[in-house]
């Protein structure tokens, strides 16, 4: 078994400079998320935690429906 931890894209208030909060992705985050995609295309059994902040669902997310589109479960 291989654990793998990520940051969440970056996110509204990463780029205003603000710590913490519950911000939006940029469009630079969710092409982060689609990297993730990319990344883990290979990767078999792949499941995704994440807390329930906007940016760390909205990074799952994103990565997510590549993977479904892909035929990934």
């Amino acid at each position: 078994m291989h654990i793998y931890i990520s940051r969440h894209g970056e996110s509204v208030n990463n780029v205003k400079n603000i710590i913490g909060g519950d911000s939006h992705l940029t469009e630079r985050g969710e092409q982060f998320g689609e990297r993730l995609d990319s990344y883990f295309k290979n990767t078999p059994l792949l499941t995704i935690w994440t807390s329930k902040l906007i940016r760390t669902v909205e990074t799952a997310k994103k990565s997510l429906t590549l993977n479904l589109n892909n035929g990934r479960n």
